[in-house]
């Protein structure tokens, strides 16, 4: 409806709607009337009666239109009374005007818009000037794909293919940075400071236009001559049909405030840019505290209310996981059944609360979730898959005491509640859990006097043991472990001593029995802090450690499942205080590790080729936002590593690699 006449009126959330869909008038439960231009949910005119008690508009027989309380007061008029058959219509060109009944216009709201301007532009509440694409622009658009090379320099752009949405297969294309009014367009050609989302499908076969007049030469020269040369795979067109709903937010990383917000909007195509004279004015008003890099925005969005991955941070760029309820003093990674990661973590509370990837390789839900509260006043937790895939959580809380919960289904909810494994001699103060050959998890942990104990499920995904069992206590003096499986599936337990020697022990045969004792695995440069286990390619276990000044050793079987190498060597000196580790293999097999030094700092190194050499040096994963207390790593369903981190606020942070073994996000 797009019209009152005489004695119709709107009520609380009632709405005349344009013809053409663009504009829409509002009777809002605040009280106020309101006129948008609908897509952008952008204010044209109100009454000015927000916070009255206003509940009507009505169209009066005398030819007032009138904004009523619902005792008869009245907040606001047209002025029109005088005018009997008098009726007010919301026009196409987005006017509201009252007409007489010989149709003279008696007032108008002044909000005629040009619908052929290719920008909407406004002013935010602070005084911001920005435009975005208009209506008909993003219908224009839709005549042509977009593609790889779509950028320039100071405005970047990222493909995310194989996404689904709706069910159906999109690519996302994103852009960010200082986009120059489409390479010197007119004054209201859309550009600025800010950012793009699209969503786009292939067409395999669909005709490419051979002219794009609406566009300005340049830019149309650039698009016609890249039509020219891509197959169809390089391209991708616009998807109006999918009437995704779409909303993004661009974060300033130096200050880690939102630098503009956009959206939801049902579009294609939402984009969003601050003008330059704007621009100049927020950098003065952040005291410089901008990036120097425009590209270096996070820009972080959904799609039908999907977080996706967030895209940002300078030079390669950390991005924040999000804020809400993130104070967090440790983290593990480990992935799901069906591949998506899940993130599981203890606050500074010992609550446990955990994320996870909506999505195989990309998208988070878009928060955190506390398990539940019943007894998970836990200090640290290790997580593991049960042989039919559903993971389950082992803590240690303040009192030493173990807790585990588990998914009911795998992929799924969790079971609702922690339940304690025993109470018996589990005064602990840290827990590992292993994977036997045959599915049943086994947790190790460390007690108050360096003991090592042990308990096990009595079949695969189901009961435990009932009791702990000391494992043996000859030389197990140990402040820390790790535990992996060997190449034939026998487990192998590895620990650090008070003294930094290293002692292992190993089941004699998978599933069951133990070596008999611990062996030192040899003492030349093994005073360390801590270690990490990892499998080589080829089945062959390496260990990891930090000695004291912060070096990092390693040393290695020679042949799967048995023989060690003999002695330590030092992965190499420069750059490598490092205070703690991780250690994942790339989808190519060939071991990265990373580590966190007194600063914060992340840096890694990684094998040339699998089982093989080292690339001969540490590098640093970049600088931003990456003062970080420690880090886990995990590699994503299409092989990508993704690294995360917790910073000294508690906040969660993660990077990734853009493609398996390759670069890293933004470098």
């Amino acid at each position: 409806m797009d019209r009152l006449v005489a004695n119709q009126q709107l009520n609380i959330n009632d709405q005349l709607i344009s013809n053409n869909g663009r504009v829409n008038l509002v009777m809002q439960s605040d009280g106020n009337l309101v006129l948008y231009r609908t897509l952008f949910g952008l204010a044209l005119w109100a009454s000015g009666t927000d916070g009255r008690p206003v509940d009507h508009a009505i169209m009066q027989t005398d030819g007032n239109f009138v904004a009523y309380s619902a005792v008869g007061a009245p907040f606001w008029a047209s002025g029109t009374d005088g005018n009997p058959g008098a009726w007010v219509v919301l026009q196409d060109d987005g006017n509201l005007v009252v007409y007489s009944s010989a149709n003279v216009a008696l007032w108008a709201s002044n909000t005629v818009q040009d619908w052929a301007s290719p920008t909407v532009n406004y002013n935010d509440a602070r005084g911001y000037a920005f435009d975005e694409t208009s209506e008909s622009w993003k219908q224009m658009c839709i005549a042509f794909p977009c593609f790889a090379a779509l950028q320039w320099p100071g405005y970047a752009s990222l493909v995310i293919d194989n996404v689904v949405i709706d069910g159906q297969q999109v690519v996302i294309q994103l852009w960010k940075g200082w986009c120059e009014k489409f390479l010197g367009g007119i004054g209201n050609f859309p550009g600025g400071f800010g950012a793009e989302v699209g969503v786009y499908r292939r067409i395999p076969g669909k005709l490419r236009p051979t002219s794009l007049p609406f566009l300005p030469p340049p830019l149309a020269a650039l698009i016609l001559t890249s039509l020219a040369n891509l197959t169809d795979n390089d391209l991708w067109w616009p998807f109006p049909e999918l009437g995704a709903n779409i909303e993004m937010e661009m974060v300033n990383p130096v200050t880690g405030q939102t630098f503009t917000t956009d959206g939801p909007q049902q579009t294609y195509w939402l984009t969003k840019w601050m003008s330059e004279v704007s621009y100049a004015r927020y950098v003065i008003d952040q005291l410089g505290k901008t990036p120097g890099n425009p590209t270096d925005y996070i820009l972080r969005y959904k799609i039908n209310g999907v977080g996706f991955q967030p895209w940002g941070g300078p030079a390669g760029g950390w991005s924040e996981l999000y804020s809400d309820n993130d104070n967090l003093t440790s983290l593990r990674a480990v992935p799901n059944q069906d591949g998506r990661i899940e993130v599981v973590g203890v606050n500074s509370r010992g609550n446990i609360w955990h994320t996870c990837q909506n999505r195989p390789s990309n998208g988070w839900t878009g928060g955190w979730s506390e398990l539940y509260s019943d007894n998970d006043n836990l200090a640290m937790l290790d997580v593991a898959p049960d042989a039919d895939g559903r993971l389950e959580i082992v803590g240690v809380n303040s009192n030493g005491n173990i807790w585990h919960t588990w998914q009911s289904t795998p992929n799924g909810d969790w079971v609702g509640h922690w339940e304690e494994l025993y109470s018996d001699n589990d005064k602990l103060r840290s827990a590992r859990l292993g994977r036997n050959a045959d599915g049943r998890l086994e947790v190790f942990g460390v007690d108050g006097s360096g003991h090592i104990w042990h308990t096990w499920q009595t079949q695969p995904n189901g009961g435990w043991v009932g009791a702990w069992e000391e494992l043996y206590s000859d030389n197990d003096n140990l402040t820390m472990l790790d535990v992996i499986s060997n190449q034939d599936g026998r487990l192998e337990v590895v620990g650090v001593n008070s003294l930094g020697n290293i002692w292992h022990t190993w089941q004699s045969t998978t599933n069951n029995g133990w070596a008999g004792g611990w062996e030192e695995i040899y003492s030349n440069n093994d005073n360390l802090t801590s270690l990490r286990l990892a499998r080589n390619a080829d089945g062959r276990l390496e260990i990891f450690g930090i000695n004291s000044r912060g070096n990092i050793w390693h040393t290695w079987q020679t042949q799967p499942n048995n023989g060690w190498l003999g002695h330590w060597e030092e992965l190499y000196s420069d750059n490598d205080n490092l205070a703690m580790l991780t250690v994942v293999p790339n989808a190519d097999g060939r071991l990265e590790v990373f580590g966190v030094n007194s600063n914060g700092n992340i840096w890694h190194t990684w094998q040339v080729t699998p089982n093989g050499g080292w690339q001969g040096g540490w590098s640093e994963l970049y600088t931003d936002n990456d003062h970080l207390t420690m880090v886990d790593a995990v590699r994503n369903a299409d092989g990508r590593l993704e690294v995360f981190g917790v910073d000294p606020a508690g906040h969660i942070w993660h990077t990734w690699q853009v493609t398996p073994g390759g670069g890293w996000v933004g470098g």
